[in-house]
C-alpha cells in the first residue's frame, strides 16, 4: 500500500500519531475498518471520493460505501478475509465500485492491508478513483476497434473493386473493338458514349481502389529513374485534345536546371498531375491551364520539386479550401451534378505526395481560378 505495510503490535492504530499521520496524507482515500465491519477512521480523501463528511462514515457500516447490488457479496468477502489477513488487493480480476452519497457508483481499485494491536484486528484499505484510467482504456479499446474496422472496410473495398475493374476493362477492350470496325454514324455515336462512361466508371473505380490502398497502408512506391520533361509531355498530350476542344489552353514549364538524373516514383509523380490538371481542366471554362515544375530546394544529395497546377476557373473559397482534400468531398457539393466525380482525386493525391515525403495545398480565390501545388523530394 502507498506509505503503509502490514502493521503489527500498535497498541492502537486509533491512538498512534504517527500511523494518523500517515493515515490523513496518504495521496489516495483511506478508511479504516473494526472487526465488526464499523468504519472507525477516514482522512480527506476519502471525504472527496465518496461525498461524505468523515462525521457522516464513523461508526457506520463499510457497506455504506459499496452499492447495494454488492453487499451480500461484500459481506462474505470481508468475513474471508477476517478468517485470512494478509496484504492483497481486493477483488482481483473484477471490476470494483463504491457508492458516492448522492448513490452513484465510482469505478475503483482497492487495496487492504490487516493490522494488529492489542485491541484487535483492523482492516486497512486504500482506495483509488480509477475514473479517468477506465476512460482512457475505453478510448483505447474504441480506437483499436475503429482501427480493425477501417482495415476490415478497406480489404472489403479492394477486393470488390477489384472484382468491378476486370470484367469493366473486358467490356471496355470489347467496346475499342467495336469502335475499330465499320459502323454506321448513329452506332459509333452510342459506342462512343458507352466508351466514355465505361472510362470515367473505371477511373472512379481505380481511385477508389487507391484510396483503400492508402488506408491499409499498402501503397508501394517504386524508386527509379525520373525524367520531369517526359512526365510532364506526357501528361499534356494527355489533356491535349479535350483542351482543344473547350478552346482552352494548355501549357507547361520545366526549370532548365532540371535535369534528368533524379530518382523517384514517376508513376505515382505523373498520376498526382494527372489528377490536378484533370481537376483544373473540369472547372475551368475560360481562359488556360498551366503545368509548371521548379526546384524549390537542392543540396548534394537531395532536390526537392515544386509542381503547380494554375487555372482561370471558379476558384475556391477559405473554407472550401479546408475541405477541398477530404475524400468524397467537392468544394462545391453542386459541381458533382455539373462536373461529375466523387470527390477522390484531390484526397488521394494529396495521400500519395505524403507518402513519398511531400506536402500538398492550395493558393485560391473565389472566382479567380486555383493554384494547386505540392512538394517531393528526389534523391
Amino acid at each position: 500500500m502507498d506509505n503503509f505495510s502490514v502493521v503489527h503490535d500498535l497498541d492502537s492504530p486509533l491512538e498512534d500519531a504517527t500511523f494518523k499521520l500517515m493515515f490523513e496524507s496518504a495521496p489516495h482515500g483511506m478508511v479504516l475498518v473494526g472487526s465488526q465491519g464499523n468504519i472507525l477512521l477516514v482522512n480527506a480523501q476519502a471525504e472527496t471520493l465518496f461525498g461524505y463528511s468523515r462525521q457522516e462514515m464513523i461508526g457506520q457500516s463499510v457497506e455504506i460505501l459499496v452499492p447495494n447490488r454488492f453487499h451480500a457479496q461484500h459481506l462474505e468477502h470481508r468475513q474471508g478475509f477476517a478468517q485470512e489477513p494478509k496484504v492483497r488487493p481486493m477483488g482481483a480480476n473484477r471490476e470494483l465500485y463504491g457508492r458516492r452519497k448522492d448513490g452513484s457508483d465510482v469505478p475503483v481499485e482497492i487495496g487492504l492491508t490487516p493490522i494488529t494491536s492489542e485491541a484487535g484486528t483492523y482492516v486497512l484499505a486504500s482506495i483509488v478513483d480509477i475514473t479517468e484510467r477506465k476512460k482512457v482504456a475505453e478510448l483505447a479499446i474504441g480506437r483499436d476497434k475503429a482501427i480493425q474496422e477501417s482495415q476490415l472496410k478497406s480489404r472489403f473495398v479492394a477486393n470488390i473493386s477489384h472484382e468491378l475493374r476486370t470484367p469493366l476493362a473486358s467490356i471496355l477492350g470489347m467496346n475499342e473493338l467495336l469502335l475499330a470496325s465499320i459502323l454506321t454514324e448513329e452506332q459509333r455515336r452510342l459506342a462512343e458514349a458507352v466508351q466514355e462512361s465505361g472510362t470515367a466508371l473505371l477511373r472512379m473505380v481505380n481511385d477508389i481502389l487507391d484510396l483503400s490502398k492508402i488506408e491499409a497502408d499498402k501503397v508501394e512506391l517504386r524508386l527509379m529513374a525520373l525524367d520531369v520533361k517526359v512526365i510532364v509531355e506526357d501528361v499534356m498530350r494527355l489533356f491535349e485534345t479535350e483542351a482543344g476542344n473547350r478552346q482552352l489552353r494548355l501549357v507547361s514549364n520545366v526549370d532548365r536546371r532540371i535535369t534528368h538524373r533524379l530518382v523517384g516514383d514517376p508513376g505515382r509523380i505523373e498520376q498526382v498531375l494527372v489528377n490536378l490538371v484533370g481537376n483544373a481542366l473540369k472547372f475551368t471554362d475560360v481562359g488556360e491551364v498551366s503545368l509548371g515544375v521548379s526546384i524549390d530546394y537542392e543540396d548534394e544529395n537531395k532536390i526537392v520539386l515544386k509542381f503547380s497546377v494554375a487555372d482561370t476557373g471558379i476558384g475556391l473559397s477559405p473554407a472550401e479550401q479546408v475541405r477541398v482534400f477530404q475524400p468524397f468531398t467537392q468544394a462545391d457539393e453542386s459541381s458533382t451534378r455539373r462536373h461529375g466525380g466523387v470527390g477522390l482525386g484531390l484526397a488521394i493525391s494529396k495521400q500519395l505526395v505524403e507518402q513519398m515525403g511531400g506536402k500538398m495545398g492550395v493558393d485560391s480565390t473565389k472566382g479567380q481560378g486555383a493554384l494547386f501545388w505540392f512538394s517531393v523530394p528526389c534523391d
